[in-house]
């Protein structure tokens, strides 16, 4: 592939980015859309559509394989930097992406933290512990009732 090819291709996934950015029920985990079946699957047509300016065969496993791989790449890239920055290393020294499209899917950044559960987890105190010498009565009363069958 010659540069000018590449770089027709990277302008045009960057285009296709766009398209993905601009249909928020593809990647917003928190919104309403996200959960909305009918806006997700209409995102993916005009996405599709999008991708299949460039790729007349593709069929939508083809764009979504290739966008879990583009969210993939940034996820590792962020993660690098975020790493880079905790570690308390220098302005100087902390790490630079040289992915060429991570500026472009910056918008993901605060969806690659997982959700609050809606649910908490509630802690239950201990059980009290009963009374032996009344369980021992208990024991005694079944075993002879059984006894009587």
């Amino acid at each position: 592939m010659s540069s000018s090819e590449r770089n027709e291709e990277r302008n045009f996934i960057l285009e296709c980015i766009q398209v993905y950015r601009d249909h928020s029920a593809l990647w917003e985990i928190k919104s309403d859309d996200y959960m909305d079946r009918n806006k997700k699957n209409h995102a993916y047509d005009v996405l599709l559509k999008k991708y299949q300016e460039r790729f007349p065969t593709a069929t939508l496993d083809d764009v979504k394989k290739k966008f879990n791989s583009l969210r993939t790449n940034y996820r590792k890239e962020l993660k690098k930097v975020n790493d880079s920055r905790k570690s308390g290393a220098g302005l100087e020294d902390i790490y630079q992406s040289h992915l060429w499209y991570f500026n472009e899917m910056h918008f993901l950044r605060d969806q690659e933290t997982p959700a609050k559960s809606r649910s908490t987890l509630q802690i239950l105190p201990p059980p009290k512990v009963a009374n032996t010498s009344n369980v021992d009565d208990q024991i005694d009363e079944i075993t002879e009732t059984v006894g009587e069958v």
